[in-house]
């Protein structure tokens, strides 16, 4: 299991620490308090990484819930478009889609890493960490935190159609 992205979460663990302790050693706890976004932001990295290290193909169920949600959405807006598409599983890494063009078809399969549920973790509490020193309301804050989030969220369906159109229309190569 250590095998899938282990240098990239030991990677970003240890520039994490080495960024805190920098920062700490030469601002002291006023620095690692202006610069928390950036602190979490990294840490945050290393943290999704080792998950994965340590929880690959989907074992971590938790995180893998957000796939059918992503994949049924950009099957959907595909089918808009005039597209075809097939949902199939893939396995213990997620779902499949398969795409079909006028000449050709791609298939991929999204997983949690994937369907963006990072990037969405991520999101909403460096926004909320953002947030916390401002003069705002608390419910300007609300629903800038759930806007984002729900930006964030269709922004990453948006990328995983970008791909899939790629692959339709121009082969695996460029997708």
């Amino acid at each position: 299991y250590l095998t899938h992205s282990w240098l990239f979460s030991f990677e970003y663990i240890i520039f994490a620490a080495v960024f805190v302790t920098s920062i700490w050693l030469l601002y002291g706890r006023k620095g690692l308090k202006i610069l928390a976004v950036s602190s979490f932001f990294l840490s945050g990295v290393g943290i999704f990484y080792m998950i994965d290290t340590f929880f690959p193909y989907g074992t971590f169920t938790v995180l893998q819930g957000f796939v059918p949600i992503t994949v049924n959405t950009a099957a959907f807006m595909l089918n808009l478009l005039g597209y075809g598409t097939r949902i199939f599983p893939g396995g213990a890494d997620g779902l499949g889609l398969t795409v079909t063009g006028a000449s050709r078809s791609y298939s991929a399969i999204v997983s949690w890493s994937c369907a963006g549920s990072h990037s969405l973790f991520l999101y909403s509490f460096m926004i909320m960490l953002f947030l916390r020193g401002t003069s705002i309301t608390r419910t300007r804050k609300i629903i800038y935190v759930v806007t984002g989030a729900v930006g964030t969220f269709f922004v990453n369906i948006l990328r995983i159609i970008a791909i899939l159109l790629a692959g339709v229309n121009s082969g695996a190569s460029l997708a």
